[in-house]
């Protein structure tokens, strides 16, 4: 028996939004009372990996040369190990409150590659600095797209995508393989627009950067057969061991 009574799937491309940027924009369908619809899931999603290694909201750090301190902003892009170094001291060296020169280097082929924790303050040792933790380019895993189509109980997440061994500029695609546990709460039987955005794992926006999305959307009315049949069941069940009589005999 089918899980879905009646249903209605949206194509959504970003480009075609009534406002908002490629990532965080809002929409419009036809959606009708008479439909019912009481869920809502992505069936397909096509995310392009345009977004930057190094993004605007994530690229500055604070020097400090003794009592002296500067925001050093890095231009947001997309950077391999080496172009971030040049970069890097380039701008450390020409922002110097002491005129200072910066150089970085990267460990051998047979020691770790390290980098620094997010809002972690490094200090130098005898004008040396060693990053603590594995450099990661790779700016984000997971995406999570919201809309206020859906209710997820305290949040307004509609899909959660992983974007791991997808490369720099191609596209991330995600199929749904389990309408049922995918599905969330929708939130309105008659909302006509809505938004959708992108965010990382913390909340924070993603930016594509120009590049367009694509989402397949279903909206559907549950068929309750299966909790009606259960709850019969167990009614059917309960009422049979409330007239059960025992009888003992000794």
């Amino acid at each position: 028996m089918s899980l879905i009574t009646h249903k209605r799937i949206f194509y959504v491309n970003s480009l075609n939004r009534l406002a908002g940027t490629i990532s965080h924009f809002t929409y419009a369908i036809e959606n009708y009372e008479h439909d019912e619809f009481d869920r809502v899931a992505i069936l397909q999603a096509c995310i392009p990996k345009s977004f930057y290694t190094v993004p605007r909201n994530r690229n500055t750090l604070t020097l400090r040369e003794g009592d002296d301190e500067v925001l050093i902003t890095i231009p947001d892009g997309n950077y391999s190990r080496l172009s971030l170094q040049d970069t890097l001291q380039t701008i450390l060296t020409d922002q110097s409150p002491n005129k200072l020169t910066y150089s970085i280097t990267w460990p051998t082929s047979k020691q770790p590659n390290t980098g620094f924790n997010q809002d972690s303050i490094n200090r130098f040792d005898g004008g040396e600095l060693t990053s603590t933790n594995v450099i990661d380019l790779q700016i984000e895993n997971i995406l999570y797209i919201h809309s206020d189509l859906c209710s997820n109980g305290s949040d307004d997440v509609l899909q959660e995508v992983c974007t791991a061994g997808v490369p720099d500029f191609a596209y991330v695609n995600w199929t749904n393989h389990n309408l049922e546990a995918y599905s969330k709460q929708l939130v309105s039987k008659t909302k006509k627009t809505f938004y959708i955005y992108l965010t990382d794992k913390d909340g924070v926006e993603i930016f594509l950067n120009g590049v367009d999305m694509n989402l397949t959307l279903i909206l559907y009315r549950r068929n309750d057969i299966y909790e009606l049949t259960r709850g019969y069941i167990n009614y059917l069940l309960v009422k049979d061991h409330e007239s059960i009589e025992v009888n003992s005999e000794i």
